[in-house]
Protein backbone atom coordinates (compact mmCIF):
# COMPACT_ATOMS: atom_id res chain seq x y z
CA UNK A 1 0.00 0.00 0.00
CA UNK A 2 1.53 3.28 -1.09
CA UNK A 3 1.64 6.46 1.02
CA UNK A 4 -1.30 8.06 -0.81
CA UNK A 5 -3.58 5.08 -0.07
CA UNK A 6 -2.55 5.12 3.58
CA UNK A 7 -3.48 8.80 3.86
CA UNK A 8 -6.82 8.14 2.14
CA UNK A 9 -7.60 5.37 4.61
CA UNK A 10 -6.75 7.68 7.53
CA UNK A 11 -9.07 10.33 6.16
CA UNK A 12 -11.88 7.80 5.72
CA UNK A 13 -11.42 6.57 9.30
CA UNK A 14 -11.51 10.13 10.59
CA UNK A 15 -14.73 10.82 8.67
CA UNK A 16 -16.33 7.67 10.09
CA UNK A 17 -15.28 8.66 13.62
CA UNK A 18 -16.82 12.13 13.18
CA UNK A 19 -20.05 10.61 11.86
CA UNK A 20 -20.18 8.11 14.74
CA UNK A 21 -19.55 10.86 17.32
CA UNK A 22 -22.28 12.93 15.73
CA UNK A 23 -24.74 10.07 16.01
CA UNK A 24 -23.91 9.57 19.71
CA UNK A 25 -24.26 13.33 20.32
CA UNK A 26 -27.64 13.36 18.58
CA UNK A 27 -28.87 10.39 20.58
CA UNK A 28 -27.71 11.47 24.04
CA UNK A 29 -26.60 15.08 24.28
CA UNK A 30 -29.09 16.91 22.05
CA UNK A 31 -32.25 15.64 23.81
CA UNK A 32 -30.74 16.64 27.14
CA UNK A 33 -29.88 20.07 25.77
CA UNK A 34 -33.41 20.42 24.43
CA UNK A 35 -34.78 19.45 27.85
CA UNK A 36 -32.49 21.99 29.52
CA UNK A 37 -33.63 24.68 27.10
CA UNK A 38 -37.27 23.73 27.71
CA UNK A 39 -36.72 23.96 31.48
CA UNK A 40 -35.03 27.33 31.08
CA UNK A 41 -37.93 28.53 28.95
CA UNK A 42 -40.44 27.34 31.57
CA UNK A 43 -38.43 29.00 34.31
CA UNK A 44 -38.26 32.21 32.35
CA UNK A 45 -42.02 32.05 31.78
CA UNK A 46 -42.62 31.57 35.49
CA UNK A 47 -40.36 34.51 36.26
CA UNK A 48 -42.13 36.60 33.67
CA UNK A 49 -45.55 35.74 35.09
CA UNK A 50 -44.43 36.48 38.63
CA UNK A 51 -42.61 39.71 37.88
CA UNK A 52 -45.57 41.01 35.91
CA UNK A 53 -48.20 39.84 38.38
CA UNK A 54 -48.73 43.25 39.95
CA UNK A 55 -47.19 42.29 43.28
CA UNK A 56 -43.75 43.58 42.30
CA UNK A 57 -45.04 47.16 42.46
CA UNK A 58 -46.55 46.89 45.92
CA UNK A 59 -44.99 49.14 48.59
CA UNK A 60 -45.11 47.60 52.06
CA UNK A 61 -43.72 48.35 55.48
CA UNK A 62 -43.14 44.61 56.00
CA UNK A 63 -39.86 43.04 54.97
CA UNK A 64 -41.35 39.54 54.79
CA UNK A 65 -44.61 38.31 53.26
CA UNK A 66 -46.29 34.99 52.58
CA UNK A 67 -49.72 34.52 51.01
CA UNK A 68 -51.26 31.08 50.61
CA UNK A 69 -54.44 29.79 49.03
CA UNK A 70 -55.93 27.72 51.85
CA UNK A 71 -57.79 25.38 49.49
CA UNK A 72 -54.82 24.48 47.28
CA UNK A 73 -52.04 25.00 49.81
CA UNK A 74 -50.10 26.88 47.14
CA UNK A 75 -48.30 30.18 47.51
CA UNK A 76 -49.90 33.16 45.77
CA UNK A 77 -47.17 35.63 46.68
CA UNK A 78 -44.07 35.52 48.82
CA UNK A 79 -41.19 37.78 49.75
CA UNK A 80 -38.29 36.38 51.81
CA UNK A 81 -40.82 33.89 53.15
CA UNK A 82 -38.18 31.41 54.38
CA UNK A 83 -36.14 33.97 56.30
CA UNK A 84 -36.22 33.15 60.03
CA UNK A 85 -37.31 36.12 62.14
CA UNK A 86 -38.76 36.80 65.62
CA UNK A 87 -42.45 35.92 65.84
CA UNK A 88 -43.59 37.87 68.92
CA UNK A 89 -47.22 37.00 69.79
CA UNK A 90 -47.75 34.93 66.66
CA UNK A 91 -46.26 32.40 69.09
CA UNK A 92 -49.69 32.16 70.70
CA UNK A 93 -50.95 30.23 67.66
CA UNK A 94 -48.58 27.44 68.66
CA UNK A 95 -49.40 27.91 72.35
CA UNK A 96 -53.05 27.27 71.53
CA UNK A 97 -52.36 24.28 69.28
CA UNK A 98 -50.02 22.67 71.82
CA UNK A 99 -52.24 23.26 74.84
CA UNK A 100 -55.24 21.70 73.10
CA UNK A 101 -53.13 18.70 72.14
CA UNK A 102 -52.12 18.19 75.78
CA UNK A 103 -55.32 18.58 77.81
CA UNK A 104 -59.08 18.95 77.20
CA UNK A 105 -60.59 22.31 76.27
CA UNK A 106 -62.99 22.12 79.23
CA UNK A 107 -60.12 21.94 81.74
CA UNK A 108 -60.45 24.64 84.43
CA UNK A 109 -57.48 26.94 85.02
CA UNK A 110 -57.29 29.19 88.09
CA UNK A 111 -55.40 32.45 87.63
CA UNK A 112 -52.57 32.85 90.15
CA UNK A 113 -50.58 35.90 91.27
CA UNK A 114 -47.51 34.62 89.41
CA UNK A 115 -49.43 34.62 86.15
CA UNK A 116 -49.84 38.40 86.34
CA UNK A 117 -46.14 39.27 86.29
CA UNK A 118 -45.81 39.53 82.49
CA UNK A 119 -46.02 42.87 80.73
CA UNK A 120 -49.50 44.04 79.76
CA UNK A 121 -52.69 44.00 81.81
CA UNK A 122 -55.97 42.86 80.29
CA UNK A 123 -57.98 42.57 83.47
CA UNK A 124 -57.26 39.08 84.74
CA UNK A 125 -57.42 38.75 88.55
CA UNK A 126 -56.07 36.11 90.94
CA UNK A 127 -58.53 33.41 91.87
CA UNK A 128 -60.78 33.56 88.82
CA UNK A 129 -61.38 30.25 87.07
CA UNK A 130 -61.47 29.85 83.30
CA UNK A 131 -62.24 26.97 81.00
CA UNK A 132 -59.22 26.45 78.77
CA UNK A 133 -61.19 27.12 75.58
CA UNK A 134 -62.34 30.53 76.84
CA UNK A 135 -58.94 31.50 78.22
CA UNK A 136 -57.36 30.61 74.86
CA UNK A 137 -59.80 32.90 73.07
CA UNK A 138 -59.07 35.64 75.62
CA UNK A 139 -55.33 35.17 75.02
CA UNK A 140 -55.58 35.20 71.22
CA UNK A 141 -57.94 38.16 70.93
CA UNK A 142 -56.26 40.45 73.48
CA UNK A 143 -52.78 38.94 73.02
CA UNK A 144 -52.68 38.54 76.80
CA UNK A 145 -49.28 37.49 78.12
CA UNK A 146 -50.82 36.80 81.56
CA UNK A 147 -53.18 34.27 80.02
CA UNK A 148 -50.27 32.68 78.17
CA UNK A 149 -48.38 32.30 81.49
CA UNK A 150 -51.40 30.66 83.12
CA UNK A 151 -51.82 28.22 80.24
CA UNK A 152 -48.11 27.47 80.18
CA UNK A 153 -48.15 26.76 83.94
CA UNK A 154 -51.14 24.42 83.57
CA UNK A 155 -49.53 22.62 80.64
CA UNK A 156 -46.55 21.60 82.78
CA UNK A 157 -48.89 19.17 84.56
CA UNK A 158 -49.21 17.25 81.30
CA UNK A 159 -45.71 17.36 79.78
CA UNK A 160 -43.06 14.77 80.58
CA UNK A 161 -40.90 15.49 83.61
CA UNK A 162 -38.11 17.91 82.81
CA UNK A 163 -39.75 19.05 79.56
CA UNK A 164 -40.91 22.65 79.54
CA UNK A 165 -44.02 23.67 77.65
CA UNK A 166 -41.84 25.74 75.28
CA UNK A 167 -39.73 22.64 74.58
CA UNK A 168 -42.92 20.70 73.89
CA UNK A 169 -44.09 23.45 71.51
CA UNK A 170 -40.79 23.39 69.62
CA UNK A 171 -40.76 19.60 69.33
CA UNK A 172 -44.35 19.53 68.18
CA UNK A 173 -43.65 22.17 65.53
CA UNK A 174 -40.69 20.10 64.31
CA UNK A 175 -42.78 16.91 64.25
CA UNK A 176 -45.38 18.74 62.16
CA UNK A 177 -42.69 19.67 59.64
CA UNK A 178 -42.21 23.30 60.65
CA UNK A 179 -38.52 23.07 61.44
CA UNK A 180 -37.88 26.82 61.35
CA UNK A 181 -40.12 27.33 64.41
CA UNK A 182 -38.59 27.42 67.90
CA UNK A 183 -39.95 28.72 71.20
CA UNK A 184 -38.61 29.72 74.62
CA UNK A 185 -41.97 30.64 76.17
CA UNK A 186 -45.68 30.55 75.41
CA UNK A 187 -46.21 34.29 75.07
CA UNK A 188 -43.66 35.41 72.47
CA UNK A 189 -42.30 38.12 74.76
CA UNK A 190 -38.61 38.98 74.41
CA UNK A 191 -36.45 37.20 76.98
CA UNK A 192 -34.61 40.17 78.47
CA UNK A 193 -35.73 43.44 80.03
CA UNK A 194 -33.92 45.42 77.33
CA UNK A 195 -36.03 43.52 74.76
CA UNK A 196 -33.14 42.49 72.54
CA UNK A 197 -33.39 38.68 72.73
CA UNK A 198 -36.40 37.12 70.97
CA UNK A 199 -38.15 34.14 72.53
CA UNK A 200 -39.65 32.73 69.34
CA UNK A 201 -38.28 32.39 65.82
CA UNK A 202 -39.68 31.14 62.54
CA UNK A 203 -40.34 31.82 58.89
CA UNK A 204 -43.44 33.43 57.44
CA UNK A 205 -44.13 30.29 55.43
CA UNK A 206 -43.99 27.98 58.46
CA UNK A 207 -46.10 30.19 60.73
CA UNK A 208 -48.65 30.55 57.92
CA UNK A 209 -48.90 26.81 57.42
CA UNK A 210 -49.14 26.30 61.18
CA UNK A 211 -51.99 28.82 61.36
CA UNK A 212 -53.74 26.97 58.54
CA UNK A 213 -53.42 23.65 60.37
CA UNK A 214 -54.46 25.11 63.73
CA UNK A 215 -57.48 26.88 62.26
CA UNK A 216 -58.73 23.74 60.52
CA UNK A 217 -58.25 21.56 63.60
CA UNK A 218 -59.54 24.00 66.23
CA UNK A 219 -61.88 26.24 64.26
CA UNK A 220 -64.18 26.65 67.28
CA UNK A 221 -61.33 28.52 69.00
CA UNK A 222 -59.70 30.43 66.14
CA UNK A 223 -63.01 31.43 64.59
CA UNK A 224 -63.54 33.78 67.57
CA UNK A 225 -60.47 35.81 66.57
CA UNK A 226 -62.41 37.38 63.69
CA UNK A 227 -64.47 39.42 66.15
CA UNK A 228 -63.39 42.96 66.94
CA UNK A 229 -65.13 42.93 70.34
CA UNK A 230 -66.61 40.24 72.57
CA UNK A 231 -67.63 39.37 76.10
CA UNK A 232 -66.14 36.44 78.01
CA UNK A 233 -66.99 35.27 81.52
CA UNK A 234 -64.82 33.64 84.15
CA UNK A 235 -65.95 32.42 87.55
CA UNK A 236 -65.49 35.88 89.09
CA UNK A 237 -66.09 38.54 86.46
CA UNK A 238 -67.24 39.50 82.99
CA UNK A 239 -64.52 40.63 80.60
CA UNK A 240 -65.38 42.97 77.73
CA UNK A 241 -62.42 42.70 75.39
CA UNK A 242 -61.21 44.21 72.12
CA UNK A 243 -59.19 42.56 69.39
CA UNK A 244 -55.62 43.77 68.90
CA UNK A 245 -56.19 43.52 65.13
CA UNK A 246 -57.61 46.98 64.43
CA UNK A 247 -57.88 46.10 60.73
CA UNK A 248 -60.97 44.02 61.52
CA UNK A 249 -63.01 47.23 61.47
CA UNK A 250 -62.06 48.05 57.87
CA UNK A 251 -61.29 44.66 56.29
CA UNK A 252 -64.34 42.53 55.45
CA UNK A 253 -64.08 38.77 55.07
CA UNK A 254 -61.62 38.10 57.91
CA UNK A 255 -62.07 34.56 59.29
CA UNK A 256 -59.30 34.61 61.89
CA UNK A 257 -56.29 36.67 62.89
CA UNK A 258 -53.33 37.03 65.22
CA UNK A 259 -51.14 40.05 65.87
CA UNK A 260 -47.62 40.24 67.24
CA UNK A 261 -45.28 43.04 68.26
CA UNK A 262 -42.03 43.22 70.24
CA UNK A 263 -38.91 45.33 69.88
CA UNK A 264 -37.08 42.47 68.21
CA UNK A 265 -39.92 41.34 65.94
CA UNK A 266 -41.47 44.72 65.08
CA UNK A 267 -44.96 44.46 63.61
CA UNK A 268 -46.27 41.00 62.72
CA UNK A 269 -49.74 39.98 61.59
CA UNK A 270 -51.34 36.87 60.16
CA UNK A 271 -54.94 36.75 58.95
CA UNK A 272 -57.21 34.20 57.34
CA UNK A 273 -59.57 35.90 54.93
CA UNK A 274 -61.98 35.11 52.13
CA UNK A 275 -60.81 36.42 48.76
CA UNK A 276 -63.39 35.92 46.02
CA UNK A 277 -64.98 33.26 48.19
CA UNK A 278 -61.72 31.33 48.66
CA UNK A 279 -59.95 31.35 52.05
CA UNK A 280 -56.39 32.65 52.00
CA UNK A 281 -53.81 33.25 54.72
CA UNK A 282 -51.75 36.44 54.59
CA UNK A 283 -48.75 36.83 56.89
CA UNK A 284 -46.43 39.83 57.24
CA UNK A 285 -43.33 39.95 59.44
CA UNK A 286 -41.03 42.79 60.48
CA UNK A 287 -43.42 45.57 59.57
CA UNK A 288 -44.29 48.53 61.81
CA UNK A 289 -46.85 48.71 64.59
CA UNK A 290 -49.44 50.43 62.36
CA UNK A 291 -48.00 49.50 58.96
CA UNK A 292 -48.77 45.79 59.35
CA UNK A 293 -52.50 46.51 59.14
CA UNK A 294 -52.08 48.63 56.02
CA UNK A 295 -49.81 45.95 54.53
CA UNK A 296 -52.49 43.29 54.97
CA UNK A 297 -55.13 45.44 53.30
CA UNK A 298 -52.86 46.19 50.32
CA UNK A 299 -51.98 42.53 49.88
CA UNK A 300 -55.61 41.40 50.09
CA UNK A 301 -56.61 43.99 47.47
CA UNK A 302 -53.86 42.86 45.09
CA UNK A 303 -54.63 39.19 45.68
CA UNK A 304 -58.23 39.84 44.66
CA UNK A 305 -56.94 41.10 41.30
CA UNK A 306 -53.83 39.02 40.66
CA UNK A 307 -54.14 35.98 42.93
CA UNK A 308 -55.13 32.47 41.95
Amino acid sequence: MNEEQKNANKRSGLVLMIIFTGIIFAITIVPQKKADIKNLQASALDSFSFSHSGFEKIVLSADIVYVENLETGKSVYQKKANLVKPLASLTKIMTTYSALSLFPENTFITIEDSDLLASGDHGLVPGEEWELKDLLVFMLVTSSNDAALAIEREALKYTQQGITFADYMTKQAFDLGFDSLSFKNGSGLDLDEEETIPSALGSAEDITKLFSLAYKKYENIFDKTKQSRMTLKSSLKTHNIENTNVALHSTPGILGSKTGYTNTAKGNLSVITNIKGVPHIVTVLHSTRSGRFEDIQKIISLTEVHGH
